[in-house]
Order: structure tokens, then C-alpha cells, then sequence
């Protein structure tokens, strides 16, 4: 499956595939000729699942505008049914491109078009169950992973791509609740595997569901963030200090927000420790921005 372990196959494995055609001489006189015939074969492909795609999204994008100017049911609400058969059609085809490394690689942008595709639908409809039970999907996987080991590049481009349906404002018409709900654990699995990780899709992915749930957020797993920035071992690029700015920005958001019920008398106990101790984690985050 896409979470065994793998977003590709080994070089030997390559090599062994390879190496079959013939000799060390073969080899060389295949490859780019094989490597053209691939990318020759992938443009056709691409093309060929492009255009009834974009008739799709058309089609969506108006049925969206209608939606907005008038209540009755036109346009693809009067085939609503067939409309959600396509819905879990694109559905079963997401799930089938995703079941195995080597070809979630291969099909990567076929996956992200047709998952834009299944958002589009799901909006013009007004419905999102099909495209939540596949961010359930999907990410619960993506949750038993880091229950054991840390994620492999694809399966975070994989979530960053299913993180973006929740963030889009424009077309999302989404109920999230039971989805946010696994991406709150996720987030509270994800710190322990933050220093391991060589990718800057790492803190990309971080930093999406930071935006999700940093009001959820207890102050052990606040702590756990901040420990995972603060630790010597993490990667320290430009995305990595995006994500760190982005921690600093929801810890001053959160401390407002505690200020505002404190003010307005709507204090549980707990608003005068949330405020004094999201001030230290901030500290901390600054002092290492200013000795990075």
C-alpha cells in the first residue's frame, strides 16, 4: 500500500528491472530511450483524463455560481444522483492510485486533478460525504503510520493535497468535524517525527494543521511542537522558519483570545495558566529564531 514504508521502489530493485533487458551496454543504450517512452506515454495519459475532467469542472464552477444567485434546484441538482455515483466513482479511482507507492508516484498529478475535481462536486452539490469518507480514508492510514514510524515524502505531498480541500474557501462547502477530528491526533503524533524528517513538506504539512487545530490544542501538545522546533536535529530551511513564525502567530492568537474572556468575565480557571504559559513557549520560539 502507499503507507508501507516506500514512496518508490529501491535503486536495487531499479536496478534489477533494469538490468534485465541486457548487459551493462544495454543498459546504457535503453534508458534514455525507455525514459522518453515513459515520458511520451505519461503526456498521452495526462491529456487523455485532463479534458473530461476539465468539462467537470466547468460544469461544477458554474453550478456553484447558480447556487449562489438562485435556490432552485437546476443544473446538476436535478441529476443529483447520478452526480454522486461519479462522486464515488472519482472516489474508488483516488483510493485505487493511492493503494500502492510506486504508482501513487507515477499518478500523482492524475490523483491531484482528480481529487480537485471531487471537491468541485462536492461543493456544487452541497455534499461532501463521498470526498470526507475519503480524507477519513486516507488519513486514518496516515495516522496508524505515525503510530509507527515516520512518513515517507509521498504520503505528506498526499495529505498536503487533501489538507488544501479544507483550506479553500472559495468552492469548500465542507462539514469537517469528523474529519478534523483525526487530523487533531495526527498533529499530536506528528512533533516526535519533525526532527527525523530531511522534507520541507514536513512543516508544510505542520503548518496546515496547526491552521485546523491550535484551538484545540492542550498545552502537552503545544510543548511537544515547540520541543520538536527546538531540537538540534530538526531541518532548519526557510519553510521550517515559516512554520515556526506561524507556531509564534497561533500561540499571540491564542493569548488574545484568553485576554478577550478574561475581560468579558468568560473564564473557566484555566484562561490566567493558558496565558502564562503559551508567553513562555513564545519566548522560547523567539530566542531560537534570534540564535538561528
Amino acid at each position: 500500500e502507499w503507507d508501507d514504508g516506500t514512496c518508490a521502489r529501491d535503486d536495487d530493485e531499479r536496478d534489477d528491472d533494469v538490468t534485465s533487458f541486457g548487459g551493462e551496454s544495454a543498459v546504457k543504450a535503453t534508458i534514455p530511450q525507455f525514459q522518453s517512452q515513459q515520458q511520451q506515454k505519461s503526456k498521452s495519459e495526462v491529456f487523455l483524463i485532463r479534458i473530461p475532467l476539465e468539462i467537470i469542472n466547468k460544469t461544477c464552477q458554474t453550478q456553484i455560481a447558480w447556487n449562489r444567485s438562485c435556490a432552485a434546484n437546476i443544473g446538476l441538482l436535478n441529476i443529483e444522483t447520478s452526480v454522486v455515483e461519479l462522486c464515488k466513482v472519482l472516489q474508488q479511482r483516488i483510493v485505487q492510485v493511492l493503494s500502492h507507492a510506486d504508482e501513487a508516484e507515477r499518478y500523482f498529478s492524475h490523483f491531484k486533478m482528480m481529487l480537485h475535481s471531487l471537491e468541485l462536486l462536492s461543493s456544487a452539490l452541497t455534499d461532501d460525504a463521498v470526498l470526507n469518507a475519503l480524507m477519513r480514508t486516507v488519513f486514518d492510514k496516515f495516522l496508524l503510520r505515525l503510530k509507527m514510524a515516520s512518513p515517507t515524502v509521498l504520503m505528506l505531498r498526499i495529505c498536503i493535497e487533501l489538507m488544501e480541500c479544507m483550506d479553500d474557501d472559495e468552492t469548500s462547502t465542507m462539514d469537517c468535524t469528523e474529519v478534523e477530528a483525526v487530523t487533531l491526533q495526527i498533529l499530536q503524533h506528528f512533533p516526535q517525527w519533525i526532527p527525523h524528517s530531511i522534507y520541507d513538506e514536513t512543516f508544510v504539512l505542520a503548518s496546515k494543521l496547526l491552521d485546523v487545530n491550535f484551538m484545540r490544542l492542550s498545552h502537552t501538545d503545544l510543548c511537544c511542537i515547540v520541543h520538536s522546533l527546538l531540537s538540534r536535529y530538526t531541518l532548519q530551511s526557510a519553510v521550517y522558519r515559516q512554520f515556526q513564525q506561524n507556531v509564534i502567530a497561533k500561540i499571540y492568537e491564542r493569548i488574545q483570545i484568553a485576554n478577550a474572556k478574561k475581560t468579558d468575565n468568560d473564564t473557566n480557571g484555566d484562561v490566567d495558566d493558558d496565558r502564562d504559559l503559551f508567553k513562555l513557549i513564545t519566548k522560547l520560539l523567539i530566542f531560537d529564531a534570534a540564535e538561528f
